[in-house]
């Protein structure tokens, strides 16, 4: 039973590594303003069930860059049900 733990803790971890550095690697493909590229590897992370407001939110980001308006806001508002908060900040105006 130890053994299948470990294992399966194993595979988790290299899972989540993978995609760490995948999200690293779309961040830096947006920041050069290769927002296709980005898109695609954003995707890539959610087609293995991982999802974070900040996964959503980039993927939007990336979107609106690439003029995929009605996509972008598909996933603005999937960032608004997961946290609220972070759209509201991120687009807070000050008086």
């Amino acid at each position: 039973m130890n053994k299948i733990s470990l294992f399966l803790t194993l595979l988790i971890s290299i899972n989540l590594y993978g995609n760490d550095s995948l999200f690293v690697s779309a961040n830096s493909d947006y920041a050069k303003q290769e927002y296709s590229s980005a898109i695609e590897k954003y995707q890539v992370i959610l087609s293995s069930n991982q999802e974070s407001p900040e996964l959503y939110y980039n993927l939007a980001n990336s979107f609106f860059k690439n003029n995929e308006i009605h996509k972008a806001i598909y996933y603005y508002e999937k960032t608004l049900k997961i946290n609220p908060k972070r759209v509201i900040r991120e687009f807070r105006v000050d008086p």
